[in-house]
């Protein structure tokens, strides 16, 4: 009998293929320089670590003799997950970043083979080091476009592709997965935890020890939780994850079905909806040897084809702008009333996001096309809406607004209405007692930056007092931050790299 490979299990070989194509110092320098920092959506393009470093050596010599009082806490900013919620994100201190890099690329050999274990059966597409079939043997730039939406394109492809075998699909994640992660289990899913727990400061036969208790020191002296954001912790993630996968698929050798896992976020197909609760209660128990727990709320089963498709995808179809070289006010402002009330009904999905970057064509050329003052006022007013519905796309919102003001240079009445409002808003934000950080340095940021403004201080947050300042407030020993008043026009777009949200996943891997 053949025996066929799934799709997934297609991805998991290519994409290990590439990963031992990977020179360990090549992975070294593009988590210091490209993945120190949370992605691009979360921070201006004034927050580089180019400057960072792989050294000969670590900035801590002995750890063994690390005391409380050397510990640092992470710098943090508040994103929106949603209009109700945020989600922390963390910037580690440099030197115990640099020093956890430098672990790693030391011992890369013994970490990829445990990511790519050959006995798994449920197959990752969160490899967080961004690899390409036509650039093997390379780290490729792309952060964002890729690891963000790679897994939503994966269940509507490799997943289909597999489907007519199956009847059943179990969807399910993990709950608080970063803030949970207790940072000894790094040791356990590397050595296990028997060998952990009886040479914690055994750093000669076991290195990887040391990102435990350099990552303890980074955070507060905090055993529970990692940073989410830097590219560091999303590796970290993985190592973790993978043992959990692996104990998983040595318990459910005899159920056949198809696992995938994009970070915490688990999808199967199975043949009958006892071996998909059969799965969740397996991949339950084995959480719990790592004290994570699976999240409930979020946990179902369907039959199949419900449950592989993103619902919103095939309403938005009809009104999707891709296919248009231009578009008007009408086409526009029709599209958005369209959106809202996919939104609506399907709330937090990337509806708003895909809509966003369909308003540019792969040249990075903006598709928009406004008379006069009057419709592009009212273009600035919808998108600032749109703001409202989802917060968390505001970066890509000022792009668009700078890319309208690059458009129409001669438009004074509608730069002076964008200036005017801008620092209506930035004044409400800064005298707000819930300050909204994400919100307040991207503000500020395109006041000062896009609009030539000078504005006053007013947050407690470094990151933002950095922008006001225009120099580093955080880590002042590191050269972490790089302002430009006077970057090329429509530079944010570039920084997002928002004409990769609608690109797919073939271009990039």
């Amino acid at each position: 009998m053949i025996s066929l490979k799934s799709f997934p299990e297609k991805h998991f070989i290519e994409t290990r293929e590439l990963a031992f194509k990977l020179e360990p110092s090549d992975v070294g320098i593009w988590l210091l320089q490209s993945g120190f920092y949370p992605e691009q959506y979360v921070l201006p393009p004034c927050f580089d670590s180019k400057s960072l470093k792989l050294n000969e050596e670590c900035y801590i010599k002995n750890i063994k003799k690390l005391n409380y009082n050397q510990a640092e806490e992470l710098i943090t900013i508040s994103y929106p997950k949603s209009t109700m919620t945020d989600r922390v994100f963390g910037i580690m201190h440099p030197k115990y970043y640099h020093d956890i890099v430098w672990y790693i690329v030391k011992n890369w050999q013994s970490i990829i083979d445990h990511l790519f274990n050959e006995n798994t059966k449920i197959y990752s597409y969160s490899f967080p080091i961004p690899v390409s079939k036509n650039k093997k043997g390379e780290v490729t730039c792309l952060r964002s476009g890729r690891m963000i939406y790679m897994f939503l394109e994966m269940a509507e492809k490799d997943l289909v592709a597999d489907s007519h075998r199956f009847k059943y699909i179990l969807h399910t994640d993990i709950t608080n997965f970063y803030g949970s992660i207790y940072t000894h289990t790094i040791g356990w899913a590397l050595y296990t935890k028997e060998v952990a727990r009886n040479n914690m400061y055994n750093f000669k036969d076991y290195p990887c020890l040391a990102v435990d208790k350099l990552v303890y020191y980074s955070n507060d002296l905090c055993t529970n939780g990692i940073p989410i954001g830097p590219a560091l912790s999303d590796l970290i993630a993985e190592i973790v994850l993978v043992s959990i996968d692996r104990k998983c698929s040595d318990v459910l050798c005899d159920i056949e079905f198809v696992g995938v896992r994009y970070k915490d976020d688990y999808r199967f197909l199975c043949k009958s909806e006892a071996d998909a609760k059969q799965i969740l209660k397996t991949l339950q128990e084995s959480l719990r040897e790592f004290r994570l727990n699976v999240n409930e709320s979020k946990s179902t089963i369907l039959t199949l084809p419900d449950g592989i498709y993103r619902k919103w995808t095939s309403e938005y179809y009809h009104y999707s702008l891709r296919r248009f070289l231009k578009i008007n006010f009408t086409q526009f402002e029709y599209t958005i009333r369209a959106i809202l009330q996919i939104d609506e009904k399907f709330p937090g999905t990337g509806v708003i996001d895909r809509f966003l970057s369909e308003l540019f064509s792969k040249k990075q050329k903006m598709k928009l096309i406004l008379q006069n003052t009057n419709l592009r006022i009212r273009t600035y007013s919808l998108l600032l809406q749109l703001r409202e519905r989802r917060p968390k796309s505001y970066a890509f919102i000022l792009a668009i607004i700078e890319a309208i003001l690059t458009k129409y240079p001669d438009d004074i009445e509608l730069f002076e209405y964008v200036k005017e409002t801008m620092n209506e808003r930035y004044k409400e934000l800064s005298n707000s007692k819930n300050e909204m950080d994400f919100e307040l340095l991207w503000t500020a940021y395109f006041l000062k930056v896009v609009l030539k403004e000078k504005i006053q201080s007013g947050s407690r947050n470094p990151l933002v007092e950095s922008v006001i300042n225009e120099k580093q407030e955080y880590f002042k020993d590191f050269n972490l931050f790089s302002f430009n008043p006077t970057q090329k026009s429509n530079h944010l777009l570039t920084h997002l790299q928002i004409f990769n949200l609608q690109q797919s996943d073939e271009e990039n891997s």
